[in-house]
C-alpha cells in the first residue's frame, strides 16, 4: 500500500483511464480527444468493469420475451405467496391453540383437586389430662423432680404408642 501523499505512477494512471474508458466507452474519447492513443485496457480491468456495471444495471427483459419470462416466474412467486399465507394461519393457530389448551387444562387440574378427598389427617391425639399434669410437675422440679420425670417418660411412652396404632390403623404405616 502505498502512502497517500505520493503521486500515482505512469501505469496507474493508464489503468485508471482503461477502467473508465471499459465502464464508460465515451470517457477516454472525451478526455484523449481521440480513441487512438489510448492502450488497450487490461484484462482484469475488463472484468472490473463488466462486474460493475452488471451492479447498478437492473436487468432488463425485451417486451417479446416479457410473456415467456412472467410464465416462467408466476408459478414460483405463487407458491411463495401460498407458503406464506400457510405460515401465518399456522402461527395465529398456535397462539390460539397453546393458551387455550394451557387454560383448559388448569381448570380440568383445579376441577380434580377439588374433587379428591381430602388427604387423611396423621394428626397425634389429644393429650390428656393425666399427661398435662405428669409435665407440669415435671416442669416445677423440686425434690420430688426425679419421681416426677419418671412418671414423665411412663405417660410420654403411652402416648406415643397409642399415636403409633392410630398411624397403622389409617394406613399411615409406621414411622
Amino acid at each position: 500500500m502505498k502512502p497517500e501523499d505520493e503521486e500515482p505512477t505512469e501505469e496507474e494512471l493508464r489503468e485508471a483511464a482503461a477502467l473508465a474508458a471499459a465502464l464508460e466507452p465515451g470517457a477516454a474519447a472525451r478526455k484523449d480527444g481521440a480513441r487512438g492513443d489510448a492502450a488497450p485496457a487490461p484484462g482484469d480491468a475488463l472484468e472490473t468493469a463488466a462486474l460493475l456495471r452488471q451492479a447498478r444495471a437492473p436487468l432488463a427483459v425485451s417486451p417479446a420475451h416479457e410473456p415467456i419470462a412472467a410464465a416462467h416466474v408466476a408459478p414460483a412467486l405463487d407458491a411463495r405467496r401460498s407458503r406464506g399465507r400457510r405460515r401465518a394461519r399456522v402461527w395465529i393457530a398456535t397462539s390460539l391453540v397453546a393458551p387455550a389448551a394451557a387454560a383448559v387444562w388448569l381448570l380440568f387440574a383445579m376441577t380434580v383437586s377439588r374433587q379428591a378427598a381430602p388427604p387423611a389427617a396423621n394428626l397425634p391425639p389429644a393429650p390428656t389430662a393425666d399427661l398435662l399434669a405428669v409435665q407440669a410437675a415435671a416442669t416445677r422440679g423440686g425434690g420430688q423432680a426425679s419421681a416426677a420425670l419418671a412418671a414423665l417418660d411412663s405417660k410420654m411412652r403411652a402416648y406415643r404408642r397409642q399415636y403409633h396404632e392410630g398411624l397403622r390403623r389409617h394406613g399411615g404405616g409406621a414411622p
